[in-house]
């Protein structure tokens, strides 16, 4: 489980990139005021500009940004929202995931909003809401996955919703063992290792994610790993597929890569009539550049 952030405590003399958010919601909340935003440092002009908001809202005035300050700070930012604001989420959001800095929160902000949300576990529609901010304020990096006590791999969940709960591996494995065939035998085939790597290019593409639980839980990202009364919800562990799919996710950077940079894969012949990008057959599934 991810523990829930407390909000952090800006004063006279921090610097990062929590400071240039800060910096763009005292702008938002200043009719756009001119704060540079080339200057990620807290300064005396941003400790003034504290001090001034904090007055301004009946807040204790002290030139600290704790939570209090934080929470007459924030506002919602959704698809569509163009302010300072937006520029102060994408600043917090860049931290975890690639994504351009602009101001305009569009699509591509609230995917890497919902992507954000999912992999810290907390519930949202691609809205920075004010949880969201928190946690965006106060982690600094995505956190490592911590077991919890009795966790095994390709253990059985109830309902697809439950894979935020896995850790990459065990997701990898799981989109293997969905999306290849059927292997001879325990020993991973190019079809499985394929998967993987489609998996990794995407990862390294930044678009779908920055780790493996964003890019295998994102929105129509995998059809083995959505819906309901999918194989990969209880993985038959003592398989050849189960066992050949869990090595290709523990060893695949040390195989060849057979796919080169194709990013996505569907079983074979699923878009017979409409036509591929640089399409590859491996098996029975084809990979491809890009969406037919």
């Amino acid at each position: 489980m991810i523990n829930t952030p407390n909000w952090p405590s800006l004063k006279n003399g921090d610097s990062g990139i929590n400071v240039l958010a800060l910096r763009c919601l005292l702008n938002y909340r200043n009719n756009n005021g001119a704060l540079a935003l080339t200057n990620n440092s807290f300064d005396p002009i941003v400790y003034a500009a504290v001090r001034d908001f904090q007055a301004n809202n009946n807040l204790s005035v002290n030139g600290v940004v704790d939570s209090s300050t934080f929470l007459k700070l924030i506002t919602d930012v959704s698809n569509g929202t163009i302010n300072y604001a937006a520029r102060a989420a994408q600043y917090l959001l860049s931290k975890f995931e690639t994504l351009a800095i602009d101001g305009n929160a569009g699509r591509t902000t609230e995917f890497k909003t919902r992507a954000f949300n999912r992999r810290m576990e907390i519930s949202g529609s691609g809205t920075v809401d004010p949880t969201t901010w928190k946690y965006l304020f106060g982690y600094a990096s995505y956190p490592d996955f911590i077991y919890p006590s009795g966790y095994s791999l390709g253990q059985p969940v109830l309902t697809t919703g439950e894979f935020i709960h896995r850790d990459s591996i065990d997701l990898l494995a799981r989109v293997i063992y969905g999306e290849a065939s059927k292997p001879p035998s325990a020993t991973p085939t190019n079809e499985q290792i394929g998967v993987a790597y489609a998996a990794h290019n995407r990862k390294a593409n930044g678009s779908w994610g920055s780790t493996f639980v964003a890019v295998i839980l994102a929105n129509g990202a995998f059809d083995s790993m959505e819906g309901t009364n999918k194989p990969t919800q209880n993985p038959d562990l003592t398989s050849n597929k189960w066992k050949a799919a869990l090595s290709a996710a523990q060893t695949y950077t040390t195989k060849a890569n057979p796919i080169g940079t194709r990013m996505f894969c569907v079983k074979k012949d699923t878009y017979m009539n409409t036509g591929y990008t640089n399409k590859l057959t491996i098996g029975e599934t084809d990979f491809y550049d890009g969406k037919p």
